[in-house]
């Protein structure tokens, strides 16, 4: 118990305490996250999806973008679902099994695949690529990871990146403890549990490292971590120009209420470069 306690207030990286998501046990814990309407923890609310896919709606319709979607980190479908539903036809990549499983049991109309985006294989090429719910802002080699999904958008296709609002991401660093409690499972437990967080500033990786440690009912306790990149638009702007996007762009959504993206997330809109 010392061991992992003092572990919790180091504030060093440890990449071995990152989430496992292609894992199966892990992806089942996942699973109950995203399906969990009173949770954010994984996906959002059905009813905040619809809403967020009526305002990319509109903003794709005022920029004539078209209706083939790769969503990338689709979880289990939801945005994919109402995507479709809306006119559009929308495919799914996520490296997680059993949300993809879940996907392909529950969404029409759309095609998914387990795997990262640099491993996919699929002769398709979309309108638009969409990575959502700050995605972005996790992932350890963001140059791969936007040249590989350039690979999947047409010439003249776009991306669509939601990533944490630099507001929102500096308040998480400056909250250094956290603790919540969960009566139900979720992504850290199959049992109830008390979760404490400790939040730290890594300024040789550049990057927030949140790190929990889980102590279930059964008095089991785990460490788990996470690690968040700041992407405002000039750092975003030249990841993308880098990888062959261009006419960078910031959009706001107007959307009040249980998450407000004023205060948590924007879009960052960018074109691919036509070929040649």
């Amino acid at each position: 118990m010392k061991k992992i306690i003092s572990k919790l207030f180091s504030e060093e990286i440890d990449d071995s305490l990152l989430f496992k998501y292609d894992d199966e046990e892990f992806s089942k814990l996942m699973l109950i996250e995203h399906l969990d309407q009173h949770s954010f923890g994984a996906s959002r609310a059905r009813s905040f999806i619809k809403r967020e896919v009526e305002f990319i709606s509109k903003v794709f319709s005022e920029l004539n973008i078209g209706r083939n979607l790769l969503d990338i980190g689709c979880g289990p479908g939801f945005y994919c679902d109402d995507f479709n539903y809306s006119g559009y036809s929308c495919d799914g990549v996520d490296m997680s099994p059993s949300v993809i499983e879940f996907a392909k049991d529950n969404i029409r109309d759309s095609q998914f695949h387990c795997c990262k985006i640099q491993e996919l294989i699929s002769p398709k090429k979309y309108d638009a690529a969409l990575v959502l719910f700050g995605l972005l802002n996790e992932i350890e080699d963001a140059d791969s990871f936007i040249s590989s999904t350039s690979k999947h958008v047409k010439g003249d296709g776009y991306l669509v990146l939601e990533v944490m609002h630099p507001h929102f991401f500096n308040s998480l660093v400056s909250e250094s403890i956290n603790v919540s409690g969960r009566e139900t499972p979720s992504c850290f437990s199959k049992s109830s549990h008390v979760r404490v967080t400790k939040r730290f500033f890594s300024k040789e990786r550049d990057c927030l490292v949140n790190r929990s440690m889980v102590v279930d009912d059964n008095g089991m306790m785990k460490l788990y971590e996470s690690h968040f990149t700041c992407y405002d638009l000039e750092k975003a702007t030249r990841l993308l120009e880098n990888n062959g996007f261009t006419d960078v762009q910031c959009i706001q959504s107007p959307q009040t209420g249980e998450f407000s993206y004023e205060s948590y997330y924007h879009y960052i809109i960018a074109k691919k470069q036509p070929l040649d």
